[in-house]
């Protein structure tokens, strides 16, 4: 969905940048439409380049908390300590989009 509406925004503006560039002879015209539309289509993507690898280092800090509050449940298992569950994210810095990891590691652990 991003990228598609990246890709219109860009096409928009693409469009307004020929619309206004200045006819002067149709070499010029044409290597100074280049040049501009270069330019945009390298600063687009080095935008979405910047976004796309934010998003993904927060997903994978999102993850290694999840994992790391896993972690530390399978020690307090292996230490025979089944006196905390994981806590949600409601309460704890655990990501919601992990939950279904949490609740089934809390299941394992009531059923002992």
């Amino acid at each position: 969905m991003y990228l598609s509406s990246y890709a219109r925004a860009t096409a928009m503006i693409q469009s307004i940048v020929l619309e206004k560039s200045p006819v002067v002879s149709f070499k010029s015209a044409k290597r100074h439409r280049t040049e501009r539309l270069g330019t945009l289509t390298c600063a687009f993507a080095l935008d979405v380049n910047l976004v796309v690898k934010s998003y993904f280092r927060a997903q994978m800090k999102e993850q290694e908390i999840a994992l790391e509050h896993v972690m530390q449940g399978i020690e307090r298992l292996a230490n025979r300590d089944i006196s905390q569950l994981i806590a949600g994210s409601d309460t704890s810095d655990f990501p919601a989009r992990y939950d279904n990891i949490r609740l089934a590691y809390n299941r394992a652990l009531e059923n002992f």
